[in-house]
């Protein structure tokens, strides 16, 4: 089975352009061929699916691994300078920019794996982890100071067994030991520095360490020998800490499902951003500033029930300073090829996002407590199988989960996914509640969830123009909880439709025109050939 570093790259995001006649419909969505598709469903995806530029991968491994040769200094006539060969570690091997940034380092370093805890097991030794990311100023800084010093580098391959991690390849390692890290100093951050059994088990934790002690913070120099030294000398001591902090971070880990989240809650987050809102530069806190997708998809959710114009003023303004200032795991893939089929109405999109929603519920669910993991029930064991609600940089994988959840329950009238979506929605509701804003794609499941749905399937001949022009104009109102399905008018070309959709089997095109079937909160209008009809029929209190 693949996992992470067997299918890294393979996948990435780009705009892809749908076009309906003269609509021209534009989508960021993951994006994939039909038989990278196949490929997925076949042999599973890995933990946790981030996606990256390309591009910008090849350019910075290019620059950190080839820097170009001084030609400008060369006198005339003369060759270039050769440049000098450096000495690679193992993560020459590796295929993430920040590991590759720290390939030339003289530390022994391992990526996280069965060879680094199997060595530290056989030569009895401690784990030193860092994790970090590429683009992390006080990973560089700690990069540069530290990890690239010969006389650091000789205490930790002596004592020590140094593992290197990215938190963008792998945040379920990232999130269990970022866990550790706030219990045991009260914040967090990258770089992060872990102290650890071989068995995984951490006993000391930290951010950023300088080379040597500076006003009042310990440096590498003098940490390493002292740890180096209990280790040897006061082992008991080591695992009784060791032991204490896991159990702690166990009991962390055991939330309590609490009771259905009702309205209000969508006020609470709105209030949120308006009290955090920047009238000068858009967006909302202070700096810096990260694109929130998430947040603005809520509030704009937010402003077509309320018709508040602050609010969408609010997204207005935040969009329009990003364009001048310049999604986890399986849930992400299942959302992005339903949006596919909402755009081109290709059943295959509809059938994978189905086949691949099963797998993620087979190998992540949480039967007793409700919730996914954010590893399967056949990876890697770590300290803590951890369950994430909380937005990121990227929404989170359950709150996706919920929304794709929530749409394939009324796209197949199947009441299992509606079932699933709101058992995750209890289980997070506690943690939720103490911070909405903190949830904003869940507030953007919960928009779904609290208000009217509709359901829209379209029955005609996919080429014929009235059929076209009726898919183009049922998708220009922006309708955010409507799901909208098209079934062949020929029983034959419509079988997996209604296989996968039963209550389409007997609606049928009227007089052989396309027909569209609109269905309102369980309740159905009469079917209608008229466009305007039909969008009258969408149209809500």
């Amino acid at each position: 089975m693949l996992r992470g570093n067997d299918i890294k790259g393979r996948f990435k995001t780009f705009y892809e352009t749908i076009k309906f006649e003269n609509q021209v419909l534009w989508a960021c969505i993951p994006c994939f061929t039909a038989e990278r598709i196949n490929m997925i469903i076949k042999i599973r995806l890995p933990q946790t699916l981030i996606p990256v530029s390309i591009v910008a991968i090849t350019l910075l491994a290019a620059v950190l691994l080839f820097p170009a040769v001084n030609f400008a200094s060369a006198e005339p006539g003369k060759p270039a300078p050769k440049k000098q060969k450096e000495n690679h570690n193992r993560l020459i091997n590796e295929s993430s920019p920040y590991l590759l940034q720290h390939a030339t380092n003289p530390i022994d370093w391992f990526p996280w794996g069965k060879e680094a805890f199997d060595k530290a097991k056989r030569e009895d030794k401690p784990i030193f982890l860092s994790i970090g990311y590429s683009t992390c100023h006080w990973c560089h800084v700690m990069a540069h100071e530290s990890f690239a010093d010969n006389e650091v580098a000789g205490f930790l391959n002596k004592d020590f067994i140094s593992i290197k991690v990215d938190r963008e390849e792998r945040p379920d390692i990232d999130h269990v030991y970022m866990t550790v890290t706030q219990a045991l100093t009260g914040s967090g951050g990258w770089p992060m520095t872990i102290i650890m059994t071989p068995d995984k088990k951490p006993f000391y934790a930290g951010t950023y360490f300088p080379k040597n002690s500076r006003w009042g913070r310990p440096g590498l120099m003098e940490l390493l020998p002292k740890i180096a030294e209990v280790w040897q000398n006061d082992r008991n001591k080591v695992n009784d800490s060791a032991d204490r902090i896991t159990r702690h971070v166990l009991l962390l880990g055991d939330s309590r499902p609490g009771s259905n989240l009702d309205r209000q809650i969508l006020d609470q987050a709105r209030a949120f951003f308006v009290q955090a809102y920047d009238s000068e530069h858009g967006g909302f806190g202070e700096s810096p500033k990260f694109p929130s997708p998430h947040q603005l998809s809520f509030l704009l959710r937010r402003y077509h029930h309320t018709q508040n114009e602050q609010t969408l003023a609010m997204v207005e303004k935040t969009l329009t300073q990003m364009r001048l200032g310049d999604i986890n795991d399986y849930a992400f893939m299942v959302w992005g090829l339903l949006e596919l089929y909402q755009a081109t109405f290709e059943i295959k999109y509809l059938k994978d996002a189905i086949e691949l929603n099963q797998q993620m519920l087979s190998h992540f669910w949480d039967e007793e407590k409700g919730g996914l993991y954010m590893t399967a029930d056949d990876s890697e064991k770590l300290l803590v199988r951890s369950k994430v609600i909380y937005d990121g940089a990227i929404p989170s994988g359950n709150s996706v989960a919920v929304f794709n959840l929530l749409r394939l329950g009324h796209m197949t009238g199947k009441a299992d996914y509606l079932t699933k979506a709101e058992r995750i929605i209890k289980s997070f509701s506690t943690e939720v509640e103490l911070h909405p804003a903190g949830h904003c794609q869940l507030m953007v499941a919960l928009e779904f969830a609290l208000n009217p749905n509709y359901e829209v399937v379209i029955v005609g001949k996919p080429q014929k123009k009235d059929t076209m022009m009726m898919l183009v104009a049922l998708g220009k109102p922006f309708l955010p909880e409507k799901v909208a399905l098209f079934r062949p008018a020929d029983l034959e070309a419509a079988a997996e439709v209604t296989r996968i959709a039963p209550f389409t089997l007997p609606m049928a095109a009227k007089n052989g025109r396309a027909t569209a079937y609109v269905c309102r909160e369980f309740a159905c209008k009469l079917p209608t050939t008229r466009i305007d009809q039909m969008l009258e029929n969408l149209r809500q209190n």
